[in-house]
């Protein structure tokens, strides 16, 4: 054990060098993320010209035609979908809504998402 300690000093000298490497570079990646996440979002109903089967290529094409990722896709039917777009300002998500309301060969017709709450249960009392 101790002919391994004097043929290899280099090894305990490394290891302050290589958590300090490590720590800055969970900083970096934390900091990174955090200035990458969307700031705004907008719920849309979006009815295609064509049929789409797959929505993952659906999410590609709207991100491509909008210019903001899309964070949500649900398919209702194979021509309607609902989406939530993913932007850094309420003003981003507005201009792309726009975009895809404008491109008339793609979107037959888009919409605001107004999600509808249930009413609350009753309560067991109030059936008296």
């Amino acid at each position: 054990m101790r002919y391994a300690a004097c043929v290899y000093p280099y090894r305990w000298r490394l290891i302050p060098a290589v958590v300090a490497v490590w720590m800055s570079l969970i900083a970096c990646t934390q900091g990174a993320a955090a200035a990458a996440e969307p700031v705004a979002q907008a719920s849309i109903l979006l009815v295609t010209v064509a049929d789409w089967p797959a929505s993952a290529a659906l999410a590609d094409e709207v991100a491509r035609r909008s210019g903001v990722a899309v964070a949500r896709i649900n398919a209702i039917s194979s021509r309607t979908f609902a989406l939530t777009l993913a932007c850094a300002s309420a003003g981003d998500c507005q201009r792309a809504v726009e975009r895809l309301a404008v491109d008339t060969r793609f979107a037959r017709e888009v919409q605001p998402d107004r999600l509808r709450a249930l009413p609350p249960k009753p309560s067991p009392s109030s059936a008296l």
